[in-house]
């Protein structure tokens, strides 16, 4: 060990000694090969010194004293070496302040060894008091501005040894230090490549770079200076050296990814008609393609407002709202009771309303109370706020306004004993297309959803198509109508508690509960640990973070019925920065906790992901990975609507039809985005599981088959019924996600995710007559767009930072 004491006139200093003890705490935060090590602080007798790392050879201010400068090839390599231990002491948050040949050993084995931490701090607690500590001739302008040192400061410092260890002179003359401000604005030093003729340029230009009066002209890291010098590879240094390469080394890592003008065109072209493929399947694969959609939403409310007026709600409501839900009790009926080629024969010929059209108006702003099936608050459904409130009514169509159901809840006040009189229903039966004169009374079976002083229950055959005759159940309370409903089948149950847009959880729901929890006991652990470390990535986490964050509530703000009150506004606004709150704050939480893992053994699948999160929008990796990922997503939702289309084509029953979002035909800016986080957040759970399961078994392709088996399991789970074709289609979609995953990285594979979401659960048609034919050219027209972004930027070539411009 080497030993470094005070002085016996600088014991009895207080500020000496505590700066002493704070170079120990300092230094000993860096563990690296190429960064001297300190292990401790004693007194021994009166001497106060610390311990550190003993260095055979001598520093480099000496050594060009001696030789003048070092060769090209040799300086390439120390330069090298200094890039990648001043990362080291950075990424723990460290400004060394006092980078000089004097401090910067060279070894027995030539290699250079950062030293002397006397003045390293903290970057985010540097007192102003010392903002201007240093050796001035070493001093960004910043500094002796004084202004606070940053990492930007380090690196001019690393720009002026650079430009020593290469051309063997000074970069600016020694001056004092108001001199050496003066200098700084109105002197340019030369080019090394001009005082070493044959010199690399660019190691004249990262010189120059490092040099920037400007701080934010300066390259951002060590790193980034390292990969500017030529013939070097810092993420291959690094991975050799053992070390978790930097954010930045692995975004500077790897090929430009620019692709040929023939791949890139074959690339968009397969994208483009795989989404119209897709749009013109979507009618024989969705259940709002199967279903006819006859009227528009406007059409079907004015048709609400019409009953409604017919049975005497004349009065001016406060709010309304209307939309349409999927009836899966139908749909879980068909598959159990029907095993012919047949089964979804009574959907398209639109016996059966599988998808139901619901109005509300009400005396009251109409406020939800709870949440949308995607969690988002603010949300007005047929079930929330709750429908029973007098003065209300609610409407039920089917999607050719044929009349489901009419609600309209009594008065609660008590009043005397009405005169009974006959209550005409005939109004109702003909708003629901029955033959009233053909009804049959019969005894009811259900309860309305509040107290009705009569009952009477019907059975009916329709009049405008043959078929049996359907049971109708209604109520009057006051001698009004208040309650009226058609049931089509044995499947229909009286209304519950529970919203029918929600899906009952199965068992792999709990499993994945559980394992969500654990999940998040193990990223705290293990952030902790990378905090500790240092090596964690803190901005990319954040900036994830905050883009999630943004997304969840413009869509939260985009999906929530608001109404003109404070109070209930800021209460959905409190909601809903919870909300977003949460699911940002966790994905931050998994980000920091996992991709130091992921960077330190998988690199080469984060460069495009990296690239994009340091804000390199226009990089031409970044542009082949969307255009891949919009090919892995046509490709993987058009598997799925095959799984759906084959087995009606070779005579065997159909699965359920894909569920297109109801609220995608009345909200289209909403749509466009909503997949955006959700994609995300399960490419990323889906990813580090990937790498967390390769890292435990040991084995890629036991941890992939592990993978598969897991994915096809959930998306299997969320079908009533195991088929055959569909267990094929979702396997070739998992089989093709999990290739580009680990072919071309989590970006390709975030955004086919969000493809695929997007394609299968967005209504589509071919038909220019259809009423949403609009909505359908929008969703056509967005990953079109989004494919064409990404073969532009794959094709915009732009030299890298490190190239000669």
């Amino acid at each position: 060990v080497a030993l470094k004491f005070l002085t016996r006139n600088l014991l009895g200093d207080p500020d000496r000694l505590a700066r002493l003890h704070q170079e120990v705490r300092i230094a000993r935060q860096v563990s690296h090969p190429l960064v001297c090590r300190v292990h401790d602080i004693a007194e021994v007798d009166g001497e106060t010194f610390l311990t550190m790392e003993f260095i055979d050879g001598e520093d480099l201010g000496s050594l060009l004293k001696r030789i003048g400068r070092l060769s090209e090839d040799k300086g390439i390599e120390i330069a090298r070496q200094l890039c990648d231990g001043l990362a080291a002491v950075h990424e723990q948050g460290i400004v060394h302040r006092d980078l000089k040949p004097s401090n910067i050993m060279i070894d027995g084995r030539g290699q250079a060894r950062l030293t002397d931490f006397g003045l390293a701090v903290a970057a985010n607690a540097i007192p102003a008091s010392e903002f201007r500590s240093g050796t001035p001739a070493y001093m960004a302008p910043e500094q002796l501005a004084g202004e606070t040192p940053t990492v930007q400061s380090d690196l001019f410092a690393l720009g002026l040894v650079l430009y020593e260890v290469f051309s063997g002179r000074r970069a600016f003359p020694d001056r004092g230090p108001e001199e050496l401000a003066r200098l700084y604005e109105v002197y340019k030093p030369s080019s090394v490549c001009d005082l070493v003729p044959g010199m690399d340029p660019r190691v004249g230009k990262v010189i120059r770079q490092c040099l920037e009066i400007e701080p934010s002209l300066r390259p951002k890291s060590a790193d980034e200076v390292a990969a500017g010098l030529p013939e070097g590879d810092p993420l291959a240094t690094a991975l050799a050296e053992g070390r978790t390469p930097s954010p930045e080394t692995v975004a500077n890592a790897g090929a430009e990814g620019r692709l040929a003008p023939q791949v890139a065109t074959a690339l968009l072209t397969t994208a483009v008609l795989g989404v119209l493929i897709v749009a013109a399947l979507a009618g024989r694969a969705t259940i709002s393609g199967l279903a006819p959609m006859t009227r528009s939403p406007e059409a079907l409310a004015a048709r609400a407002r019409s009953v409604l007026d017919r049975m005497g709600c004349t009065d001016l409501p406060t709010d309304q709202r209307y939309g349409f839900f999927y009836d899966y009790n139908y749909l879980d009926y068909a598959v159990s009771a029907d095993s012919t080629a047949q089964r979804w024969s009574a959907l398209v010929s639109g016996q059966v309303p599988a998808i139901v059209f619901w109005f509300r108006q009400s005396p009251q702003y109409l406020v939800a109370g709870g949440m949308t099936p995607r969690l988002y608050p603010g949300r007005v459904t047929p079930f929330d706020p709750s429908p029973e409130l007098p003065g209300s009514a609610s409407v039920n169509l089917d999607p050719n306004g044929r009349l489901i159901e009419f609600v309209q809840p009594p008065e609660r006040q008590l009043a005397a004993p009405p005169v009974l009189k006959e209550v005409d229903f005939q109004p109702l039966f003909a708003e629901a297309k029955l033959d009233w004169l053909r009804a049959r009374k019969t005894t009811p079976n259900w309860a309305p959803p509040f107290f009705a002083e009569q009952q009477f229950a019907w059975e009916a055959p329709p009049l405008d198509r043959p078929g049996e005759p359907l049971r109708v159940e209604a109520a009057i309370h006051n001698c009004k109508v208040v309650y009226f409903k058609v049931y089509h089948g044995v499947w229909e149950q009286p209304e519950s508690l529970h919203d029918p847009l929600e899906i009952e959880p199965g068992p792999f729901h709990y499993l994945y509960a559980g394992l969500f929890c654990l999940s998040v006991v193990g990223a705290v652990w293990l952030a902790r640990q990378n905090l500790h470390l240092g090596l964690g990535d803190a901005t990319g986490a954040s900036r994830l973070a905050l883009f999630l964050f943004g997304c969840h509530m413009v869509c939260m703000v985009l999906v929530a019925d608001h109404v003109p009150s404070f109070r209930d506004e800021a209460a959905w606004l409190m909601k809903a920065l919870g909300f977003a709150g949460l699911w940002s704050c966790l994905c931050w939480l998994l980000y920091f906790a996992l991709e130091p893992y992921v960077r330190r053994h998988w690199p080469w699948r984060m460069i495009s992901w990296n690239r994009l999160l340091a804000g390199r929008f226009r990089d031409p990796m970044v542009g082949r990975d969307l255009l891949i990922g919009a090919l892995l997503g046509t490709f993987m939702a058009l598997m799925l609507q095959l799984g759906v289309i084959v087995p009606s084509l070779l005579g065997r029953p159909s699965p359920v039809p894909l569920v297109t979002w109801p609220s995608a035909f009345t909200n289209v800016p909403f749509h466009l985005l909503m997949e955006v986080p959700v994609a995300i957040r399960d490419a990323l759970q889906w990813y580090f599981l990937l790498f967390l399961l390769v890292l435990l078994v040991r084995r890629a392709w036991l941890a992939i088959i592990l993978v598969f088996a897991l994915h096809l399991t959930y998306n299997l789970t969320q079908e009533p019924e195991l088929h055959l074709f569909w267990a094929a289609s979702m396997g070739a979609a998992v089989l093709a996600s999990l290739f580009v995953a680990l072919r071309f990285g989590l970006l390709a594979y975030t955004v086919g995710l969000f493809f695929c979401y997007f394609l299968y659960q967005v209504p589509f048609t071919l038909n220019p007559s259809a009423w949403y034919w609009w909505q359908s050219l929008i969703y056509m027209l967005w990953p079109i767009l989004l494919a064409s972004i990404g073969f532009l930027v794959a094709r915009a070539a732009r030299p890298a930072f490190h190239e000669i411009t």
